[in-house]
């Protein structure tokens, strides 16, 4: 096996959209079903539709489902070929370019760098808002 070593994430995001789907999984019962992978989010990014394999009740399943980034499969792998035929065969349906434009603006929304950080910045003006004058940093 060859590796080819760092890809910028220019070519990255070019092969993620260009393809199919993009499977992502967590093995369930080992103490990760909280988490949601960084390639769910890269994935819906991209408006590639995101094959979720691992518990239907974790934290990923969850937000495939809730938010339209894609399948949720059991971590089989019967049902993770099922997830990944259905994407294969829906990629050129007339429906699939505006659910790959909705993922994208999704994650723009809720998930970018831009969304986050103006969370994070809103939440820290909030708390600053809440403490006499006397202590907000902008006074030093």
């Amino acid at each position: 096996m060859t590796f080819g070593g760092v890809v910028p994430p220019a070519r990255s995001a070019e092969w993620i959209r260009g393809a199919a789907g993009a499977l992502v999984s967590i093995a369930p019962g080992l103490g990760y079903d909280f988490a949601r992978p960084t390639k769910t989010y890269a994935a819906a990014a991209c408006g590639t539709p995101v094959v979720f394999a691992g518990s239907d009740a974790s934290s990923g399943a969850a937000l495939v489902r809730r938010h339209g980034l894609g399948r949720h499969a059991a971590f089989t792998p019967e049902a993770v070929a099922e997830a990944m035929v259905d994407v294969l065969q829906a990629r050129d349906a007339p429906e699939s370019a505006v659910a790959r434009d909705d993922r994208a603006a999704w994650v723009e929304e809720n998930a970018s760098l831009r969304a986050v950080g103006g969370s994070a910045a809103d939440a820290v003006l909030r708390s600053l808002g809440d403490r006499p004058q006397e202590h907000r940093a902008s006074d030093r």
